[in-house]
């Protein structure tokens, strides 16, 4: 994450699953004004609708998914925001903040722990 962020000559816009979960509309636009391109509010919700999480995961059982690990059972798990906390144990966890912690806590990602 750093190596995208922190380049100084390079224009980066973050966006957070979790915000796109919480406010989908407002944070796609930000995306959308941040490329230049122009947009209407229901354009927005078209698109929103035709990538929700639900519809991605039935193409990928109906098609597959190409970017999927072939040691994983399916690219689009659960959706669930934060459930990273539930899924891994507490020494995975205490690994990650501990390799990725400064990031982590830049993004809001250790609010809750």
């Amino acid at each position: 994450v750093r190596s995208w962020v922190d380049e100084s000559g390079l224009p980066v816009l973050v966006m957070r699953y979790e915000d796109m979960s919480a406010q989908p509309e407002i944070t796609f636009a930000k995306a959308l004004d941040f490329i230049g391109l122009q947009h209407t509010s229901a354009e927005i919700k078209a698109a929103l609708e035709l990538c929700s999480f639900s519809r991605l995961q039935k193409q990928e059982e109906e098609k597959g998914f190409s970017e999927k690990s072939a040691r994983s059972p399916s690219f689009f798990r659960k959706g669930t925001v934060g459930d990273w906390q539930n899924s891994l144990n507490a020494g995975q966890v205490g690994k990650i903040v501990e390799k990725h912690g400064e990031v982590m806590k830049k993004y809001g990602y250790l609010d809750g722990i």
